[in-house]
């Protein structure tokens, strides 16, 4: 038991890094959804802020081969979500490049969502068809879970902060747990402990 709550903290503190490790490696470009363009869908957007991706032209460049223009509108009915360019030119209407920061790598737009629903997308990047994915960077979906690989860290803190307790120790048993030891005469033989009544 004092091993096992010896090396729990550790497995704890593993445990988060193995998360962060894990979900930087994993893409989560398209975590809520794609559609086609011209033709347009309908994805599910939790609230909050979701990243765009386009998978036209090469996925290393910044430049986008045309200008993009898409909408996305509550199916309910509502007003379009704002649109913020991530690429160093273009506007809301008229998107022109991706991303190079390391929050943002890769994405074209950020969307600012109030609230959690499904939303029809439309829009068109010239006169070539393409797919708009939406989710996020490695990078943000670590910084989105910091509760799980934060709390695994803290926990392992708090847990290695307990003082683990020694059996026997300052207990005054003897071996085996067996009671005091018995008293040694000069000999340095231990004898069995005699019962010495109390005389005043």
């Amino acid at each position: 038991m004092h091993a096992l709550r010896r090396i729990f903290p550790t497995l704890m503190a593993l445990g988060g890094l193995v998360f962060i490790l894990v979900t930087l490696l994993t893409d989560h470009k398209s975590e809520y959804g794609q559609v086609k363009l011209p033709r347009g869908g309908v994805v599910t957007l939790p609230t909050g802020g979701a990243k765009v991706f386009v998978g036209a032209g090469d996925a290393g460049s910044p430049s986008l081969p045309a200008a993009l223009s898409f909408q996305v509108v509550p199916v309910g009915g509502g007003q379009p979500l704002a649109i913020e360019p991530t690429g160093a030119e273009g506007t809301p209407d008229a998107l022109a490049t991706r991303s190079q920061a390391i929050g943002a790598a890769g994405a074209v737009a950020d969307l600012e969502i109030p609230s959690a629903g499904r939303y029809a997308v439309n829009g068109r990047m010239g006169d070539s068809p393409t797919v708009l994915s939406f989710g996020e960077t490695p990078f943000s979906a670590v910084l989105g879970e910091w509760r799980i690989w934060g709390g695994l860290i803290a926990a392992a803190f708090l847990i290695s902060l307990i003082p683990i307790d020694r059996v026997g120790r300052r207990s005054g048993k003897g071996a085996h747990g067996q009671g005091p030891a018995a008293p040694v005469d000069g000999s340095g033989i231990t004898s069995p402990g005699a019962y010495t009544p109390y005389r005043g």
